[in-house]
């Protein structure tokens, strides 16, 4: 009898230790809910769990302990309509985590609608963090990088994370040591449909496999920063410090009213030679900048830069140089193609479309650009001593865009339209086959596992499109969703985007970042559906 009883105590105790199901805690501020702090709720949240956060000011910064499991997120989400105000996040090293509500009823602040949290006066922190997500916050008036990790490979790649819709805005002190919107550590990132505005640079990004889209960068004023070098983005990789930056796909963003003296859309640099390599930024819009485009400096090496269109860049300069899409010490290999790069040069005297030197021309390649100054007509100085601009580039025309100050679509009868070239070219024939091999696999993403990022769509030759399987940068072979045939030396161009967006639209591609015809709202930023499930 007493041997039936402890097994009876032992099954009892076991099935009340096993969770019937997920639970969903309330935290109300002023009381009548499972808890008044969100740390509270945090504390006890598990694996399946949800925070729902009512409206108020938490006047806290809630430490994360606990992780949820794949499928299972503990998840932290403001009541539906409510305007929740808190210091910060410290996410520590968890894994599954939501912060942050899903498109739904939103919060009104002044002009500004959000779903999340409204995050200020603190920080959004971690050490290491796999598989979370960060959307549908508003992050302003920090005490320093709204978005901050250790900044250390010491710490380990934080992966699979995914940072949505969020607006950063004034992160640190305006006119006083303003800070960053994110500094990243890791691989296998998806940065989508976020504003970064008025704040030293947009994101530090270091590591792999990042995907950077559908974001608006600016506006950022002259009166916003003193000493400061603001970079939309800037990855200048330190040895021991740094994961290197690689394969990182910057597409459809918009960077708008980017700051005055020394303020660059992006600054790739590896200074020690970590081995930052093989990044692709097309199809964005650049406007207003108040210094370069693109500065390559030292050994950021085959940078893959295509289908881009840039207005009135050094927009702060009285006397413009050539360095606004420059290569220097070692930056080998870059491809710059299918680009509209406009009012960028000095006025009134023949200059540069873009510009590289000794170091940077082995393997440097360009064709199908448009450079375009208004009311110049003359001659334009050679990129380097010995090297010439390819045959296929267009001087002197304007691209005729919808309205110079913001909208770099195409009009009717732009010269853009249907001037661009292929991006690669396949080696070897293929009859049936699922196996590509090309000169130049870089050009292409496979979406890097991300969840919501499609995989690129290619066209081979005149008409076969197919979607990519995966790509193996280091031979440059392409497997296929579905198997096509080719020819030896057929033109490759990229067919739809990872948005899967078709951008090829005729038989040549347009040169720009916006295909002759399609729509602003076609080209926006396009918010990931069924968020709450993005991570599985």
């Amino acid at each position: 009898m007493r041997y039936k009883q402890l097994l009876l105590g032992l099954l009892t105790l076991l099935l009340s230790a096993v969770r019937v199901g997920a639970t969903t805690y309330t935290v109300k501020a002023r009381g009548g809910g499972d808890f008044t702090t969100i740390q509270a709720c945090g504390r006890e949240a598990e694996a399946g769990d949800t925070c729902v956060v009512y409206a108020g000011t938490y006047d806290e910064t809630p430490s994360l302990k606990n992780s949820g499991s794949s499928g299972n997120p503990i998840t932290f989400l403001v009541n539906s309509g409510d305007c929740v105000k808190v210091n910060g996040f410290n996410l520590n090293s968890v894994s599954y985590v939501t912060l942050g509500t899903p498109n739904a009823p939103r919060c009104t602040n002044g002009t500004l609608t959000y779903s999340g949290f409204e995050i200020t006066g603190g920080q959004i922190t971690w050490r290491q963090i796999n598989n979370v997500i960060v959307q549908n916050n508003y992050v302003h008036n920090t005490s320093g990088l709204c978005m901050k990790g250790p900044g250390r490979t010491f710490w380990g790649a934080s992966s699979y994370v995914y940072v949505l819709n969020n607006t950063f805005t004034v992160c640190g002190t305006i006119g006083a040591g303003l800070a960053g919107g994110m500094q990243i550590e890791g691989n296998h990132w998806l940065i989508d449909g976020n504003t970064f505005s008025h704040l030293e640079d947009g994101i530090y990004l270091y590591g792999a496999y990042m995907v950077v889209r559908n974001n608006t960068f600016g506006p950022l004023l002259a009166s916003d920063y003193t000493t400061q070098h603001p970079d939309g983005v800037e990855s200048t990789c330190s040895r021991g410090r740094d994961y290197p930056l690689q394969h990182m796909l910057y597409e459809n963003n918009t960077t708008i009213d980017w700051g005055a003296s020394n303020a660059h859309a992006f600054l790739l640099r590896d200074t020690e030679s970590c081995g930052q390599t093989s990044n692709v930024i097309r199809f964005s819009q650049f406007v207003n900048l108040g210094e370069n485009w693109i500065s390559n400096e030292t050994n950021s090496t085959s940078e893959l830069i295509y289908n881009n269109s840039v207005e009135n860049s050094q927009a702060s300069s009285n006397a413009k140089e050539f360095s606004d899409l420059v290569f220097t010490k070692g930056d080998t290999a870059a491809n710059v193609i299918n680009n509209v790069i406009a009012n960028s040069w000095r006025a009134g005297t023949s200059d540069y479309c873009l510009y590289l030197d000794g170091s940077s021309q082995p393997g440097f390649g360009e064709n199908h650009n448009l450079c375009f100054l208004s009311g110049w007509t003359g001659s334009w100085q050679q990129p380097y001593s010995g090297y010439t601009y390819s045959g296929t580039d267009i001087f002197n025309k304007d691209p005729l865009f919808v309205n110079a100050s913001s909208n770099l679509h195409v009009q009717s009868g732009s010269p853009a339209i249907g001037a661009g070239g292929p991006l690669t070219t396949a080696v070897g024939t293929g009859a049936s086959s699922t196996s590509l091999t090309v000169a130049n696999a870089g050009f292409f993403s496979d979406g890097y596992g991300l969840t919501g990022v499609q995989p690129d769509w290619i066209r081979i030759g005149a008409s076969a499109t197919v979607q990519i399987a995966s790509v193996n940068y280091s031979t440059n072979v392409i497997t296929l969703a579905s198997p096509v045939s080719w020819s030896s030396g057929a033109s490759v161009y990229l067919y739809k985007n990872s948005n899967g967006t078709v951008v090829l639209t005729g038989t040549n591609p347009d040169i720009g970042a916006y295909p002759f015809g399609s729509s602003s709202a076609s080209q926006a930023p396009v918010p990931p559906t069924n968020l709450q499930a993005i991570v599985k």
